[in-house]
């Protein structure tokens, strides 16, 4: 990001093309970083098909597959709202906690 802003600097208005692309790829990065947290979360090894299924509700996906979503389908899910945010948090603790207790008792 720190790289984005020094190039933005470095070209000013310039460039115009290079100008428009640095500011575009500068705002895609900003929405990358607002959802870290949320691709943090999904990514956890403790997500089971239950959990899962759980996700797709809360996000109201249609995919069945959404463990395997890339970071472009990740960005176009309705996980932007503070709500869906509280909801997915919830879920991930929710299978963080069974996975342990599961180890536990295996």
């Amino acid at each position: 990001m720190r790289t984005m802003v020094k190039l933005q600097k470095q070209f000013g208005t310039s460039n115009s093309a290079a100008s428009t692309i640095l500011s575009l790829m500068s705002n895609e990065l900003k929405k990358i970083n607002e959802l870290k947290p949320i691709i943090d979360v999904m990514c956890s090894k403790s997500l089971k098909d239950r959990h899962w299924q759980q996700i797709k509700l809360i996000t109201g996906s249609s995919n069945d597959h959404l463990k395997d979503l890339t970071l472009r389908e990740v960005l176009m899910l309705s996980v932007h709202d503070e709500e869906n945010i509280k909801l997915l948090k919830e879920n991930i603790d929710k299978a963080k906690k069974q996975d342990r207790l599961e180890n536990i008792l295996a």
